[in-house]
């Protein structure tokens, strides 16, 4: 590892506002977990860029929980290398990530953009709930399909069900995960 946790830190806090931040230790503790990774970027010793991911055992998804890039290094295909990293990463998975709905202005819009052309796709008609604290902003879920097949939404509702329960800890009775999916057709 050639970067130190205070400064993967330091960026995360730089790069997400708090009310989408998870509680560091929390943090702390999943990244020791088997089920997450870290891929960095770093430039004479310091870290520039990091991608957060979570691969659950036998599941047919992973969740790209975060990315970030140092704001002096933006716009020069560094987030561009590390999505295509976790794509590599994550053979024969849908890759999802968790982006604020383009309402929420124009870095949102920006965001929301650079995802497409990452080759990811919003799940339409899902309204995703950040089961975070506080008043977390809107948010989308997208996807970055394996396949061109249809996603039936019984496999969607256990991606976002193993999200909650195994991301961010909350009951897989948690009622959002019911409102979220009454709004999607059968396949997506």
């Amino acid at each position: 590892m050639s970067y130190s946790l205070e400064q993967l830190f330091d960026l995360y806090r730089q790069a997400f506002p708090a009310n989408e931040r998870r509680d560091e230790s929390d943090l702390l503790h999943a990244l020791a977990t088997p089920a997450y990774s870290v891929l960095t970027k770093d430039h004479h010793g310091e870290l520039i860029a990091f991608a957060i991911l979570f691969v659950p055992p036998g599941k047919t998804f992973a969740l790209l929980e975060y990315l970030a890039v140092h704001p002096g290094k933006r716009r020069q295909g560094i987030g561009r290398e590390l999505v295509k990293a976790a794509i590599d990463q994550t053979p024969g998975r849908h890759l999802l990530t968790e982006v604020e709905s383009e309402s929420n202005g124009p870095i949102a819009l920006r965001r929301q953009q650079f995802y497409a052309r990452c080759g990811f796709r919003r799940i339409e008609a899902l309204n995703y709930q950040l089961p975070l604290p506080g008043n977390p902003p809107p948010m989308q879920l997208l996807v970055y399909p394996r396949s061109a097949a249809l996603i039936d939404r019984t496999e969607l509702a256990l991606w976002i069900t193993t999200i909650y329960t195994e991301v961010y800890r909350c009951s897989s009775a948690d009622p959002r995960i019911g409102q979220m999916l009454a709004t999607v057709a059968p396949a997506i």
